[in-house]
């Protein structure tokens, strides 16, 4: 989606979300048509979903004695799964611990957290010029301005490992250029293992950790309906607890 490029201020009233995007209900007729392959948002094919699998793993949880599965847990999700969350980071080169890392209701959720940090609700965000609806829609809720990703900004929204709609990887030079500039990143890694071109590279937080809000999600290698994602806030990585 086209980012609504502004020099202004955001305007008073409705944001930009499914009452002003025109194309809003033809994106939800393809994603609900039998056959059609949509290219209007980064759905997973449902033939795709390990559906036997999650069914064995919903039951094994079920059956464990003490259920951890269904109480209340922390705020900040299972341990289990933030150790695993920062294992794999790390894999990637970025120094995060398992007390670093937020489980969160989806990738909207922790862009939407992050965009709440940077510089409060009025912000200018820097993007792309095609740049993912969802998070679009997130700023504009929340009052933020939406500009194409120039210096004369207050944080920047990017996607450096597989970009939404492009696919293309952040290149050297523009990654070098973001990074100079000393502004909050909210890095959108939500393709990042969906990279044809070798293993996903190495993430914005492992070079800024003190400046990047990283942003993960299970929702494209695994299946959107769980709504399981992550959060690691900028400061918040660094070599502290196990995990």
């Amino acid at each position: 989606m086209q980012a609504p490029i502004s020099r202004d201020a955001p305007r008073s009233g409705p944001r930009l979300g499914h009452g002003l995007d025109p194309f809003d209900p033809l994106k939800r007729r393809a994603a609900d048509t039998p056959g059609l392959i949509s290219f209007a948002g980064g759905l997973p094919a449902p033939g795709e979903f390990p559906r036997s699998k999650l069914a064995a793993s919903f039951v094994r949880a079920l059956q464990n004695p003490s259920c951890p599965a269904l109480p209340c847990a922390s705020p900040e999700g299972d341990e289990d799964l933030r150790t695993w969350i920062a294992g794999q980071l790390r894999r990637r080169g970025a120094q995060v611990a398992r007390d670093d890392v937020i489980v969160t209701s989806g990738a909207q959720q922790a862009v939407s957290l992050a965009a709440q940090l940077v510089r409060g609700s009025r912000a200018r965000i820097g993007v792309d010029r095609e740049s993912s609806p969802g998070a679009l829609d997130r700023f504009q809720e929340l009052g933020a301005t939406v500009v194409d990703g120039g210096s004369n900004v207050d944080a920047y929204y990017l996607m450096p490992a597989v970009s939404n709609p492009r696919g293309r990887m952040l290149s050297r030079s523009d990654r070098a250029r973001v990074l100079s500039t000393l502004r909050p990143i909210i890095e959108d890694d939500a393709y990042a293992d969906l990279s044809f071109d070798g293993a996903a590279p190495r993430p914005l937080l492992a070079e800024a950790p003190d400046r990047v809000f990283h942003v993960g999600t299970f929702s494209k290698t695994l299946c959107p309906g769980l709504r399981v994602g992550w959060l690691v806030p900028r400061g918040r990585s660094g070599p502290r607890s196990s995990g």
